[in-house]
C-alpha cells in the first residue's frame, strides 16, 4: 500500500554547515563562531500540481492529486564570535519573534575587546500590517559615552501592503506574488482554438503586489539616502 511505500517515508539529511572556526595556519591567530539552537520549523511546500484535459468527447476532465513535501528545518543562530587576540562579538537576540515562532530578532550587536566595549549596535524591528513579516527599522551606533544617545541612525523604508500568506495561491508564472485570489496554481491552457481550464488560476504578473514587502529607501545619518527600483521580467 502507499503507507508502506519508500517514498513516503521521512528523509532526513544534512544540506547546510555552520562554520565553527577559521584559522591561520602561520601564526595560529584564530576566529571561532559559537550558534544558539533554536526551535525547527516545519514548511509544508507544493511539489507539483496537475490535470488531465479531455480533447474531444463529453468525458470529465481528471485532476491528480496534489503532490506536498514536508520540510523540516532545525536552526541555528549566530550568537558569538571571537577571535584569539581577544575579541568578541555578541549578537544579542532576546525578542521573540511573532512571524516565525522559536526563533528570537536580532536587537544588539557589542564587540569587546578583552572585556573592555569598544562598539555597541542597536536594531529597532517591527512587523508589517498583518504580522507576516519582520521587517529592520533602524540601525545606529550607540554612544560609549553620555555625551549622547547615538552615533547616526540608518533608517529602512518598504513597499507597504499586505503579505501573502506562505504557499499563498496568489503567484504568477515566475513565483512572485500577484494577490489574486487563485484555489488552485494552474491557469488556462489554450490549445489551437480551443481553452481548457477556463476558470482556471490567474497568473498574470501584478507588479505592485510583486514589490510589496521590498527596500524602497535607505536613509543614512549624513542625511543622504539610496533609493531602489524594480521592474518585472
Amino acid at each position: 500500500g502507499i503507507a508502506d511505500s519508500p517514498y513516503n517515508q521521512p528523509l532526513t539529511y544534512d544540506n547546510s554547515w555552520h562554520l565553527t572556526k577559521i584559522m591561520n595556519p602561520d601564526n595560529g591567530e584564530y576566529v571561532t563562531f559559537s550558534y544558539v539552537t533554536e526551535a525547527g520549523i516545519l514548511y509544508k511546500s507544493r511539489q507539483s500540481e496537475s490535470k488531465r484535459f479531455n480533447l474531444s468527447g463529453t468525458g470529465p476532465d481528471e485532476s491528480s492529486p496534489n503532490c506536498f513535501y514536508d520540510t523540516y528545518v532545525a536552526k541555528k543562530r549566530l550568537s558569538t564570535i571571537t577571535t584569539s587576540n581577544g575579541i568578541v562579538v555578541n549578537f544579542i537576540a532576546n525578542k521573540a519573534r511573532i512571524d516565525l515562532p522559536g526563533s528570537n530578532a536580532l536587537e544588539r550587536i557589542t564587540v569587546k575587546k578583552n572585556t573592555h566595549l569598544i562598539a555597541d549596535y542597536a536594531l529597532t524591528t517591527s512587523y508589517y500590517n498583518n504580522n507576516r513579516k519582520l521587517k529592520l527599522d533602524s540601525f545606529y551606533q550607540r554612544s560609549l559615552d553620555s555625551s549622547s544617545e547615538t552615533e547616526g541612525i540608518y533608517t529602512f523604508d518598504y513597499i507597504v501592503g499586505d503579505i501573502p500568506a506562505v504557499n499563498s495561491n496568489g503567484q504568477d508564472l515566475w513565483g512572485y506574488s500577484n494577490g489574486k485570489s487563485n484555489s488552485n496554481f494552474l491557469p488556462p491552457y489554450r490549445l489551437g482554438d480551443q481553452v481548457f481550464n477556463k476558470s482556471g488560476a490567474d497568473r498574470k504578473i501584478n507588479l505592485a503586489k510583486a514589490k510589496v514587502g521590498t527596500l524602497q529607501r535607505i536613509n543614512y545619518p549624513t542625511g543622504g539616502n539610496t533609493e531602489f527600483y524594480y521592474e518585472s521580467h
